[in-house]
């Protein structure tokens, strides 16, 4: 089983790949890691669980999540 610290560096990677801006991450994010990542191959679908202590304003979570989508697309859905 992995650790935190693992699963944050994890997450650390996931957002720089996404080119989330500061103005998200730092506020929001800190305190959160990868739970879980589920692929499925068939259909190109990635499922990640993101663990946070602290909840995220609704719009701040969409914009998090439709950027990832938008520069992980040539990956999976």
């Amino acid at each position: 089983m992995e650790n935190v610290g693992e699963k944050r560096k994890r997450f650390e990677l996931l957002m720089k790949q996404g080119e989330m801006p500061p103005a998200i991450v730092d506020p929001y994010f800190l305190d959160g890691h990868i739970e879980q990542v589920e692929i499925s191959r068939s259909n190109q679908e990635w499922r990640i669980t993101i663990w946070k202590e602290t909840l995220v304003p609704g719009e701040v979570y969409r914009t998090f999540c439709l950027r990832l989508q938008e520069k992980m697309q040539h990956i999976a859905k």
